[in-house]
Order: structure tokens, then sequence, then C-alpha cells
């Protein structure tokens, strides 16, 4: 079974179970366990799809960036050639905006599928 095929097999049951508990809230609102339950559904659900759109499974790896030797610091992104220089000598941008990752950002090395 593909991991693909795991999130669709997973999605559904978590979306009938967030269902089940709106209901269940209709017949006693205001309930905390049953707030709660759906709160902690709906967490899981942005999770996954989260991770079903960008192809995150389990094999991917997970790197929390550090504090840079000034407090201040942050970290810039620059695409490399294939000898690891800078191509335009300017940090990437995304919408015009600076590309800038700051201490505590994660970084996710997926397994997923390469664009296109």
């Amino acid at each position: 079974m593909s991991d693909s095929a795991a999130f669709d097999q997973v999605l559904p049951l978590l979306q009938a179970a967030q269902r089940e508990t709106i209901d269940a809230l209709r017949q006693r609102p205001g309930t905390p366990a049953l707030l709660e339950r759906k709160r902690q559904l709906d967490r899981a659900l942005a999770c996954l799809q989260l991770c079903a759109r960008h192809a995150i499974d389990g094999r991917a790896q997970v790197t929390v960036l550090p504090w840079a030797g000034d407090a201040f610091g942050s970290f810039g992104v620059f695409e490399l050639d294939e000898e690891g220089r800078p191509v335009h000598g300017q940090p990437m941008q995304l919408d015009d905006v600076r590309l800038e990752l700051l201490p505590g950002d994660l970084l996710v090395q997926g397994t997923g599928r390469p664009p296109g």
C-alpha cells in the first residue's frame, strides 16, 4: 500500500468522526468533551491534509533551525548552482518578499514526488 493510499483511507475516517462529533454537539451543545474532541479532530485533519498535499510522510526528515550566532540573526535562502555557488547572488524571493528563515523554523526534507 502506498503512503498516499494510507492518507486516502485515513482522511475519510477522520472526516466521518468529525461529522459524528458535530452531530453529537447539535444534540448536546457546549459539552466540553465533545468540543475538545472536535478541536482535536479539526487539528488532526488539517495536519494530515497538509502532509497529503505536500507528500510528507513518516520518512521525511525534519530539522529545527538553531539560533544564529547573532541573537537577532536569520537565515537567507539562495539558489545554488551545481558547484554550490549562489546563482543570482541575492536571496530567493517569493511573491516579491525575500525568503528568510528564523531560528525555530522547520526544514522538511520530504520523500514526496518532485514538482511537475
